[in-house]
């Protein structure tokens, strides 16, 4: 099986729709990319294939492994989340950009998304 990388970031927003809409990728009359999540993180348009993203909203707030079952290739990746421990912070909420490996800043926006790292998983 061929390994790859996905860059997951996890947050609580408490808004479904707002969430949503922080994640939207858009083009403009002009075909520029609008997509506020990216401007966050400072994510170049041309360095990602929009075909390889998730996002995803919960009601609950979970540990990131349990936020993350059910997303593509979660089997593979499960163990190496599972053993993230930011204290005992649980989230509602997830992005992940599948073959891309971020290297932006690390930080929280006031989104209140903040970048959890790159793993591997297999495809």
């Amino acid at each position: 099986m061929e390994k790859s990388c996905v860059s997951i970031w996890v947050g609580y927003v408490e808004e479904e729709d707002s969430f949503y809409a922080y994640t939207r990728i858009e083009f403009d009359d002009d075909d520029n990319y609008v997509c506020v999540f990216a401007k966050d993180f400072q994510i170049d348009r041309d360095d990602i294939d929009e075909d390889f993203i998730e996002v995803y909203w919960k009601r609950e707030n979970l540990s990131p492994a349990d936020l993350l079952e059910g997303c593509s290739y979660y089997d593979s990746m499960k163990d190496v989340v599972a053993k993230i421990q930011d204290g005992n912070k649980t989230y509602n909420c997830f992005v992940l950009f599948y073959d891309y490996e971020y290297t932006g800043p690390v930080c929280e926006c006031p989104s209140g998304l903040s970048y959890l790292g790159v793993f591997e998983y297999e495809k």
